[in-house]
């Protein structure tokens, strides 16, 4: 049997390509999907899949009036798993384009490195809770945010926070007490 087939078979057999739609509550507010039982190429196949199928529908409501017509909003754990160095990356792509449509993307990673350039640049709000210091260079360039903020940074204590607003320069991060 060839690999393909074998993995067609393993995809069928964890149940989430199926016909029926899951038995999610569409009266509920959060739709939690839970992959662990998938392998890595697995995951990123439903992700990117469920993200394009989101955001499709998502365009065919059509264009909202500003930030108070937010309709949905994706929460990626672990994002770094899901890019693409490809054009077509599902995650640049929503964060480029998903605003006008009325859909917000939370994307979580241990990095900022491990996020596109495009993903970064498109992202109103950047917050860094806590990064292993062997990412700070990286961040630094990437981020373009000053070194002794960074090491300001306390994990559970003080994040570094950057809010942009269209129309402004790019703002600095802020220091901001996350504890109490």
């Amino acid at each position: 049997m060839s690999p393909i087939v074998t993995r067609l078979e393993t995809i069928v057999a964890s149940g989430i390509y199926r016909s029926a739609e899951p038995p999610f509550d569409d009266a509920a507010p959060v739709w939690r999907y839970n992959l662990t039982a998938l392998s890595g190429t697995e995951q990123k196949m439903f992700v990117w899949t469920r993200l394009t199928e989101i955001f499709e529908h998502a365009r065919e409501r059509g264009i909202v009036n500003g930030a108070a017509e937010l309709r949905d909003v994706i929460v990626v754990d672990e994002a770094h798993q899901f890019f693409a160095d490809k054009d077509t990356n599902i995650l640049d792509r929503l964060a480029k384009e998903a605003r006008k449509f009325g859909v917000a993307l939370i994307a979580a990673s241990q990095s900022p490195t491990h996020f596109s350039e495009d993903f970064l640049a498109n992202c109103g709000t950047k917050i860094l809770l806590g990064l292993d210091s062997l990412y700070f260079d990286g961040t630094v360039r990437k981020m373009r945010i000053d070194k002794e903020v960074l090491n300001a940074v306390v994990p559970g204590k003080v994040a570094a926070i950057q809010t942009s607003v269209r129309g402004e320069q790019a703002p600095q991060f802020k220091l901001v007490r996350v504890s109490g």
